[in-house]
């Protein structure tokens, strides 16, 4: 169904254009300033080297005359991850001699061989030429400002994508890796084994004291396992910012004086887009009872040229003037078959023969289902090419004019941007009584002194409750919902369900904000928020009291496995059966067993435990192995019979490409997160650390 997705976007060339900033788009220089702190101020540091505020502003307006970025937050990702990039791969660019030419970025941009970076950004994965002609007159027309800030961005994803396909040309697996990768998940061993899990073992058979929890943390502090990045944990409640009824009714009247400006205006469209909060949609079809009475009625009947409203239609006011009335067909069901060119005439002429004949055929066989998935080339050809119920401004307009304007059961022909469609209207629902109005909507918001109100509420509360214990106590008897947001980063944008809470971000990462403390308000999205910081972490070892709980857990675990290791490793107990009556479990067997298993099956341990199945292979057969303490049981194991080879084979190729394939799938990635890994990148973005 991807093809009729794409039918029913629009053209091209509005994606492009909305997809890319090309007339530019400047983000406010204190709009920046204030997200990050200022314009002296540190944004972080990557690899020893510091990122200066007035070095990320250049950055920032440079990057956002790119890009129709929608919110700050992208803006920022792509910013720092340029930085990234820039500091730690440019060296490495310069070591290997990767550069991009001027006849290689020509080609990359309009040539023959995009990019894949260009083919997904500029062209959305469409490769024809009358679209790189249209993006190379776009390209001839920019400023050289905007030309040369593509081209530097270009260039230096180009020298990425060079980058990862020389890491990727360097993996190499032999015949012998081919052949241990088969082995290994080929060659197979039967046993037996007794295994207890921790879970199964309770935890009154075991003592602790705070002695051993702080031992094991002093030992495991700094295990890859404990290691934690830098977070920040909260609760918060909300204040909405509503309109008041005073509110509600002077926008009522706003709207009603409008309306005597709006009958001496000239043009619909131009006063819409002056004086609506949805200047787009400038003109709509309405069909009735798509609004309650009584305006669907007024809609409906009053004189052409009347108006409607204002009336309430959720969080807006609306009124419209009514354009004009009809009768159309709403929505209609057709098939197609698809024929895909490249746009040019060459192309539309080498298939026209070939849709011609099918056509022909149809039309003498009433087969179209059939030829639908002979010829169809998107994914309504198994379904005979149906596209089922559609309304209109679903499909592109050439698609959707055939569609409402053909009879049904008439084959027609239609170009559209994909290709040459063979159309059939299949059925249609019979027409309807329409109006056309020209409509206006006002936003209804808190007025200055709704929100004051509302501040000086939310105020009062962080004053009287600005501890964790009474903010939580007041918050309840009051019915506010306490929500949690655990695990915060430093530049994380989004908190649980609000957006854009970078102000919140930076209050909890402030470095005079302590566990326990209470915000002030601050407003996000329409409402104020107050929050209580309730954990801070920061980045390597964690604290005792930030990983206690584990601690307690992992040295629960640790005594069981050292308790049932004893019993299990009892010098009475010789053979599996008595080991499994001893503990109260039984034998079980885990047959075929192969390297490639992390755990033994049957066992109910899901976590990795590869040891138990390595000491299973390196077992004499008929042994029995010594108590294995693994990460979720002990396991006692008995090898049941000897090595079960593999079948041979004449040559081991296919598995050698595979682990080859295998590993340039993940080497690009894993080398750049290395480098990440190693930088000690610092992200100040959000945090006022």
């Amino acid at each position: 169904m991807a093809m009729i997705e794409n039918i029913r976007k629009q053209s091209w060339l509005l994606v492009g254009m909305v997809g890319l900033g090309i007339v530019g788009f400047l983000i406010p220089y204190d709009a920046v300033m204030a997200m990050f702190g200022g314009q002296n101020s540190n944004i972080g540091e990557i690899d020893g080297n510091s990122i200066s505020g007035m070095d990320w502003q250049q950055a920032a307006e440079v990057r956002g005359k790119l890009f129709n970025y929608t919110n700050n937050t992208s803006l920022s990702d792509d910013v720092w991850n340029e930085f990234i990039d820039k500091i730690l791969l440019d060296e490495e660019y310069e070591k290997l001699g990767l550069a991009v030419t001027e006849e290689e970025f020509e080609e990359i941009l309009f040539g023959e061989r995009l990019s894949p970076y260009v083919k997904s950004t500029f062209y959305q994965n469409q490769d024809s030429l009358p679209l790189k002609e249209n993006l190379k007159k776009t390209f001839e027309s920019m400023t050289s400002d905007m030309y040369n800030g593509y081209k530097k961005l270009i260039t230096s994803k180009r020298l990425k994508e060079k980058y990862d396909l020389l890491l990727k040309s360097g993996m190499y697996a032999n015949k012998l890796d081919g052949k241990y990768t088969f082995n290994a998940a080929n060659e197979k061993v039967n046993v037996d084994f007794v295994a207890v899990r921790y879970d199964e073992i309770p935890d009154s058979l075991i003592s602790f004291t705070d002695s051993d929890l702080r031992s094991y943390y002093n030992k495991h502090k700094n295990d890859r396992d404990y290691r934690q990045e830098m977070s920040r944990s909260l609760e918060y409640i909300s204040f909405p910012i509503t309109p008041s009824t005073e509110d509600s009714t002077e926008y009522k009247r706003i709207l009603g004086e409008l309306v005597d400006k709006w009958k001496t205006d000239k043009s619909d469209s131009a006063f819409i887009a002056l004086n609506s909060d949805i200047p787009t949609v400038q003109k709509v079809s309405y069909y009735p009872n798509d609004i309650p009475e009584p305006v669907n009625s007024q809609i409906m009947n009053d004189s052409i040229g009347s108006f409607v409203g204002p009336y309430i239609d959720g969080k807006f006011y609306r009124m419209a003037r009514i354009i004009s009335r009809g009768v159309e067909v709403d929505s209609v069901r057709a098939r197609h078959i698809l024929f895909r060119h490249d746009g040019t005439d060459a192309s539309k002429a080498s298939i026209k023969a070939r849709v011609d004949s099918v056509k022909a055929v149809i039309t003498k066989d009433k087969n179209f289902d059939v030829m639908a998935k002979q010829f169809g080339t998107d994914g309504t050809k198994d379904k005979g090419g149906d596209l089922d119920w559609f309304v209109r401004g679903q499909m592109v307009k050439p698609f959707e004019k055939a569609c409402f304007d053909g009879q049904v059961g008439v084959l027609q022909t239609v170009e559209t941007q994909f290709g040459t469609h063979i159309l059939e209207v299949t059925d249609k629902k019979a027409p309807k009584l329409t109006a056309t109005i020209a409509p206006l909507a006002r936003e209804i918001k808190a007025s200055p002194t709704t929100r004051d109100g509302g501040q000086a509420e939310a105020m009062d509360f962080s004053i009287q409750n600005n501890d964790t214990t009474s903010f939580r106590k007041a918050a309840l008897e009051r019915g506010f919902s306490v929500l949690p947001a655990e695990s915060i980063k430093p530049n994380q944008p989004n908190i649980g369900a609000l957006t854009e809470a970078q102000v919140l971000v930076e209050w909890a990462y402030r470095s005079n904000t302590e566990v326990g403390d209470v915000s002030s308000p601050m407003i996000i999205a329409d409402q104020f928020i107050i929050a209580a910081l309730t954990q801070v972490k920061e980045k390597g070892a964690p604290s005792f009291d930030n990983v206690k709980e584990k601690v307690r857990l992992e040295v629960i675990k640790e005594k069981k496995g050292e308790l049932y290791k004893e019993k299990m490793g009892a010098e009475e107990l010789t053979t599996l059966t008595q080991i499994a009556e001893a503990v109260k479990s039984t034998v079980k067997k885990a047959d075929n067993l192969t390297m490639q298993r992390t755990n033994l099956p049957g066992s109910g341990v899901t976590k990795s435990d590869a040891e138990v199945v390595g000491v299973a292979f390196g077992l004499p057969m008929g042994n029995i192995c010594e108590p294995l303490v693994g990460k979720e049981a002990v396991y006692v194991v008995q090898k049941t019979s000897d090595l079960i080879p593999a079948e041979a084979k004449a040559d081991y190729f296919e598995d050698q490409d595979k682990l080859m394939q295998t590993m340039k799938n993940s080497v690009a990635v894993k080398i750049y997160n290395s480098f990440k890994e190693v930088a000690d990148i610092e992200d100040n973005r959000y945090g006022g650390r």
